[in-house]
């Protein structure tokens, strides 16, 4: 258990921008790593919440057709 939680330690390290190690490097568990990155980086950003509401605008919704693939494609995005 040990030597898989020294290695996904390894990887994550190796894999984080400075300045976003800094924050986790005190911490021991590969686990508590990972939770503290979800917690402050698992937000999706203002940027990544426009884009997929300008793709739902974009969606053409036909008059004369039915409406499922329209929705469906919607649905794609969320």
């Amino acid at each position: 258990w040990n030597h898989h939680n020294i290695q996904s330690i390894g990887n994550l390290c190796l894999r984080l921008a400075p300045n976003i190690l800094a924050k986790v490097l005190s911490k021991t568990m590969a686990a508590s790593i990972w939770n503290t990155l979800k917690d402050k980086y698992g937000k999706p950003s203002v940027a990544a919440t426009y884009t997929e509401f300008k793709v739902m605008l974009d969606t053409p919704i036909p008059s004369h057709e039915h409406l499922a693939p329209a929705f469906s494609k919607v649905n794609a995005h969320f």
